[in-house]
């Protein structure tokens, strides 16, 4: 009697420990599923993107920045015949998601430079 105690208590305690488990980790779990999911099946589900910023450097507005994003997206959508991006204008992204910060570095003053001086060469 004592041994089937024993065992109905750690039977109990394996039980508890692996629902506390799974709660604690029920983000991560998630995440993997749906990654897992995706790999399984791709493109079942658009990518979401919202804009959060766009450095004034570039000279571009949000809505040449969409318009263009458009653009884009239907060289990949049109031979798929799938809707793989999606835009969230108020940010709230479903998974996939994507955030687009346009920053203006000192990469892009070089690269600029560098096309100028290339420009001047050629002409």
């Amino acid at each position: 009697m004592k041994s089937f105690r024993i065992k109905f208590f750690v039977g109990i305690f394996a039980v508890l420990f692996i629902l506390g488990f799974g709660y604690h980790y029920r983000e991560d779990a998630g995440r993997f599923w749906r990654g897992l999911l995706n790999q399984l099946q791709p493109c079942q589900r658009p990518i979401t993107y919202s804009i959060a910023s766009i450095d004034s450097r570039f000279g571009l507005t949000k809505a040449e920045l969409l318009n263009d994003i458009k653009k884009a997206e239907n060289i990949w959508e049109s031979p798929t015949n799938k809707q793989l991006f999606e835009y969230s204008p108020t940010g709230d992204l479903k998974f996939p998601r994507l955030t687009l910060i346009l920053l203006w570095s000192m990469w892009d003053l070089l690269l600029m430079e560098q096309w100028m001086y290339l420009k001047t060469e050629t002409t």
